[in-house]
This record gives structure tokens, sequence and C-alpha cells, in this order.
């Protein structure tokens, strides 16, 4: 059996990112567009309007993201690899990309205890959150107490009404998680 594939690499071009567990970077794309990844759970993606995305690595793997068009056309590929956890040293918030914790404790309304490995404070965004407490679980020990504001929680709850109808009572926690009744 002989198989032939044919690329045209011309049509479509073609950026390579490489990213640790961790890593938070922002890239632009033209408004209206739309971005697609090829594989789950390796990269969160988040729009944050604008044109402007944010790419979390989450963990080990290679996705290929895709930018279309509202008709459906392709404009561009993004090859992102992702490199093992294993290859970050262990010892908590010490084993952070430098960027991403210097960037994350900028934010006033977080607080980062690099010595007791502990990140504290209250955000608006649940997405933030839920993307916060992955990296703190990719270097343990990392003590995440890291809860919603008020606001934050009623955007999370409005959100979950949104998806899930009239059907259910939602409470939502002040640690991001939803009780559905």
């Amino acid at each position: 059996l002989f198989f032939i594939l044919s690329l045209d690499l011309e049509s479509t071009p073609l950026s390579k990112l490489k990213m640790k567990p961790g890593d938070i970077e922002k890239l632009s794309f033209n408004i209206g567009n739309s971005l697609h990844v090829t594989r789950k759970n390796v990269v969160d993606l988040e729009s944050l309007g604008n044109g402007q995305w944010r790419i979390v690595a989450l963990k080990k793997g290679i996705v290929m993201l895709v930018e279309k068009t509202p008709s459906g056309e392709e404009v561009a590929r993004y090859l992102v690899v992702v490199e093992s956890k294993n290859n970050l040293k262990k010892g908590g918030l010490l084993s952070f990309d430098s960027s991403w914790l210097n960037a994350l404790c900028k934010d006033k309304s977080i607080s980062c205890d690099i010595e007791k490995n502990r990140i504290s404070g209250k955000i608006d965004s649940w997405k933030q959150l839920y993307q916060l407490r992955k990296m703190c679980n990719l270097h343990e020990p990392c003590l995440f107490d890291v809860n919603l504001s008020s606001q934050g929680k009623s955007e999370f709850e409005a959100y979950l009404k949104n998806l899930v109808g009239s059907w259910f009572l939602i409470d939502v926690k002040e640690n991001g998680r939803a009780i559905l009744f």
C-alpha cells in the first residue's frame, strides 16, 4: 500500500510556538476570525475580544491552531509544541516560568508567597480561575487559594444558565465550583 500526501504549504502560512505547561501567550488574529485547535486538553484558548486570544499551555503535546474566516476559509496555521513538565524543575512556585509568575503576581488582586508556594486572592474571571488552578496543579507543591469575586460568581452563573437553560437552579461557590439542582 502506498499513500500519497500532498500539502500545499504556500497557501496557508505556518508559524511555530514553543511553550511549557503554565506558559501563557497572547496572540492577535483578524477580528471576526475563529480559532480552532486540533487536540483538546493540551492548550486552553480564551477569546479576549477584538481579535486577541489567550493561549495557556496545560500539558505536554503538539497541537495545531487553525485560524479561519467566518466563511470557513483557512487563513493561517500555528504549530504549538508544549514540552513535557518533566523538563521543569520541581519546587512549587519557583518552578513556574518567570514571565508567567511575574504577570500573575503583578495583578493587584492576587498575592504570591513564593516561600510558602501559595497563590491567593480574588479575581473576576471564572475562566482565569480555572486556568490558574490547572497551572498550579502542574507545579506541585502549590497551594491554590484564589476565589471568585461576587462579579465573577455572577458572570459564571449567567454563563451556566445560558448553557443549561432554566431547568436547574445554580449555586456558584467562591472556589469556582457550581452546584446544579
